[in-house]
């Protein structure tokens, strides 16, 4: 056997080993190439592991997705922390005998006698054999003179050597004791080889702590005594500091994305604020295949991670937990020549859906407007309809032409995302909501910013002014509703009654109620004035995105993350008729044609109306490439807006008017 040292990592060789070559590992973020066996890789990575490793409670995930980075496959977490235990036992052991050997030195080095006593008698000095040669004459007389006279000039002959010696390198002897060298103290049969020489040994020694504490530039060959980082060209160029795990840095969040059915599962490091495109791309690179992704919410709710919103909701919830992501393979659409008779004959049953996505066809998609550089996520026609206003992931707020999509104005301030706004019912002002927990009042024609309403500490998803004008309505995710002077910016009424954060809100047509909707799946009608809520509503099984009043005041519409719409009784306090159609989550959904008929949009990309009285599907518009977030109607006139980037505006059906 032959044991050979890795950075202090050692192995014992069994059987015919190849020649060594430069191998690498990958830990997080860092990554290290040093000279050894390929067979003896594996190894190597978990001794090497150990010694990078700064924190005492390894977790499975960690060494996981370490492992990962230089070994193909899959592996169970559970084996992985086998051979790390073994390995650390291994480590210990021969960290403690080092320590003995260590205190043994130490014993010997202050004086004290070792605990064996070595059988080997010191050697007499020329004082100590004098006084024996001149007994040895007493009691022999002359005997022994001639032996006495040559052993002195042979010990006057080795004094003279010896003198001579240690003129020359006896100082650098004394220099060694003092330092601790205690090779001239052992016995020649108790030493050890060594593997380095002093200088070697120390410049390791050097290079280990710099290891453990995050200093580490790239291995090189150790055995050359040498460290250097080496660019791809394998230029040699100036060690640097090595940069934290991902994971550490501010920003970033490491993400379990576990198969579903499987305990299979990977690690990634991403920032919170990745797009959801990205972080598909992230995924597909991770497992080499386009997944679906999902994640559980606190009441065990499976929710598909399909846009931007979902992503950024997962981070959300799981802000301060153990960030796990399922995935499991894409719905492939099933072809025709596999379909089964029980498919063929749901075939011959009319899909409402179906039938309306045929009609759509006869319908005419006025334009498409582009402009803003991110997700529209609220939009609006002013109180004419000769414009649209828009708010968008990109932080801006823009004003166009309905006639020809020409710009009339944008509005820069945010902090953050723009995710609703509305017109002012005399045309001269607008107000706007971000994720930078304000609103803000601008004018309409000049796009300056008259006023900033603070009071929230979330975000704020929703704003709205009152009918009259002289009020604004906002819902945050700190779970409240406030009421605001828009002139002053003085908040007049906060509303506190909601468990979780609040998505919609809106007045009635009276101006006296607001209602507003959120994610512990509830709707709530509100006296603003005395901060009080007169009535609740439940029946939804997921967070609510989006509520409203009917024209009449007589209605509540809500549509819901459970891909249903409901339409509410607002004096009885009951549900009326539930409405299904979308096969998605469902972002929003208004009254058109004084309440005749409901528009909504999902995330199926489309754009449903449906007849209030019946609750029937009557046409599906369909020409969005991603999820549909908001709608509005003016007179015949529809314009929506999507994580697509654009708004279209459309002529909305002549045979409902």
């Amino acid at each position: 056997k032959a044991t050979v040292s890795v950075l202090y990592c050692s192995w014992e060789g069994q059987g015919k080993m190849s020649d060594k070559q430069q191998l690498k590992f990958t830990m997080g973020t860092r990554k290290f190439t040093y000279s050894g066996y390929p067979e003896k890789r594996e190894q190597d990575f978990f001794e090497m592991f150990i010694k990078t490793n700064k924190s005492p409670d390894v977790t499975r995930d960690y060494l996981a997705e370490c492992y990962s980075q230089n070994f193909d496959g899959d592996h169970e977490p559970a084996e992985l922390m086998k051979l790390y235990e073994k390995e650390l036992k291994k480590q210990e052991e021969k960290k403690r005998k080092k320590e003995e050997k260590k205190k043994k030195e130490s014993t010997a080095d202050s004086g004290e006698k070792p605990e064996k006593k070595s059988e080997k008698k010191p050697k007499e000095d020329d004082e100590e054999r004098s006084r024996k040669s001149d007994r040895l004459e007493g009691e022999d007389g002359g005997k022994h003179s001639r032996s006495r006279s040559g052993r002195r000039r042979r010990d006057s002959s080795k004094g003279r050597r010896r003198r001579d010696r240690s003129e020359d390198g006896g100082d650098d002897k004394r220099r060694r004791r003092r330092e601790g060298s205690d090779d001239e103290q052992q016995p020649l049969s108790s030493r050890k080889p060594v593997l380095f020489s002093a200088q070697k040994q120390e410049a390791i020694e050097s290079f280990i702590e710099s290891v453990l504490n995050d200093e580490t530039p790239e291995l090189n060959d150790h055995s050359a005594g040498q460290y250097t980082n080496r660019s791809d060209n394998n230029e040699t160029v100036s060690p640097r500091v090595a940069e934290p795990p991902l994971s550490a840095r501010p920003g970033y969040v490491q993400v379990k994305l576990a198969m579903k059915g499987t305990e299979l599962f990977k690690m990634i490091n991403v920032q919170r604020t990745i797009s959801f495109e990205d972080m598909m791309n992230e995924v597909e690179k991770k497992w080499k295949n386009r997944l679906v992704l999902s994640f559980e919410d606190e009441e065990g709710d499976n929710i598909e991670v399909d846009d931007e919103d979902t992503l950024q909701m997962f981070f959300e919830m799981s802000d301060g937990k153990k960030l796990k992501m399922l995935c499991s393979a894409e719905k492939r659409e099933v072809k025709d020549d596999a379909l089964t008779e029980q498919t063929t004959a749901m075939q011959q049953t009319p899909n409402p859906v179906v039938k309306a996505q045929q009609q759509s066809e006869q319908q005419k998609e006025l334009k498409t407007i582009t402009g803003h550089t991110a997700a529209i996520y609220s939009c609006c026609f002013n109180p004419t309809g000769e414009k649209i206003l828009s708010g968008s992931r990109d932080r801006t707020l823009r004003i166009v032409s309905t006639r020809d999509g020409s710009l009339k104005q944008t509005f820069k301030g945010h902090g953050g995302y723009v995710l609703s706004c509305d017109y002012s019912p005399n045309d001269d002002h607008i107000v706007s909501a971000s994720d930078d927990k304000t609103c803000r009042i601008w004018d309409a024609n000049s796009g300056k910013k008259l006023c900033v309403l603070k009071g929230h500490t979330d975000k704020v998803y929703s704003c709205q002014y009152s009918p009259n004008g002289q009020h604004v309505v906002s819902a945050s995710c700190d779970k409240t509703c406030k009421v605001w002077n828009p002139c002053t910016g003085q908040r007049v009424s906060t509303l506190r009654g909601h468990q979780l954060a609040v998505f919609s809100c809106g007045f009635s047509q009276s101006g006296r109620h607001v209602v507003s909707a959120a994610d512990d799946k509830k709707l709530k009608v509100w006296d603003w004035k005395e901060g009080q809520d007169i009535a609740s509503f439940s029946g939804h099984n997921a967070t609510v995105w989006s509520v409203a009043f009917s024209p009449d005041d007589k209605y509540l519409l809500s549509a819901s993350m459970d891909h249903e719409i409901k339409l509410w009784d607002v004096n009885t306090r009951k549900e009326i008729r539930t409405i299904k159609g979308h096969p998605s989550p469902i972002h929003h959904a208004t009254f058109a044609k004084d309440g005749k008929y409901i528009v909504s949009c999902a995330r199926d990309w489309c754009i449903m109306i449906w007849e209030t009285e019946t609750g029937e599907l009557k046409e599906t518009l369909s020409g969005h490439h991603s999820t549909v977030y908001h709608t509005a109607v003016y007179q015949d006139l529809l314009v929506s807006c999507s994580l697509d980037d654009t708004l279209k505006v459309w002529q909305f059906p002549k045979h409902l008017t």
